[in-house]
């Protein structure tokens, strides 16, 4: 009886100990600025850095014609129940949480499908200075999706 209990307080550690959820460090790539054409007029951005290695703190938009029309405040961050991409735009009174949901091939996926639009943000990164962002759900009724695409700037 106690190997059995002793085998399965081993494979209980060993799952604990396996966690699949990256860290902060996961997130290095995004590092730096990055951007994106949108015609021959408009632009997309982020900023990503991690200044104290505990969160990862950025700033997205994009311009057109020179004027910013749309600029959020991004992060990735911990909190107790698990790692969340965070988004304060003028919109939303409060920042909008989207829970890491997993990875696939190399995306990262984060969540939140009580929130209008988008309800999935995808981050997919194809090589160190090349970078696509998804947003996904539903809005109105009707499936929607946008891809952005970025290029890391020297």
């Amino acid at each position: 009886m106690k190997k059995i209990l002793y085998t399965f307080l081993f494979i209980s550690f060993l799952f604990a100990c396996n966690s699949n959820e990256p860290t902060m460090d996961s997130f290095k790539w995004l590092e730096g600025n990055w951007k994106g054409t949108m015609g021959d007029t408009a632009y997309l951005f982020e900023k990503w850095n991690n200044p104290d290695g505990k969160q990862w703190k950025g700033l997205g938009g994009m311009v057109i014609n020179g004027d910013t029309v749309f600029c959020e405040k991004i992060a990735i961050h911990q909190k107790a129940d698990g790692l969340y991409y965070g988004a304060e735009t003028v919109e939303n009174k409060d920042e909008v949480h989207f829970k890491y949901i997993g990875t696939q091939n190399d995306s990262v996926i984060f969540e939140n499908k009580a929130h209008d639009f988008p309800q999935q943000i995808v981050y997919y990164y194809k090589t160190p200075n090349h970078l696509y962002a998804h947003v996904v759900g539903t809005q109105n009724g009707k499936y929607r999706k946008e891809i952005f695409e970025f290029d890391r700037e020297p």
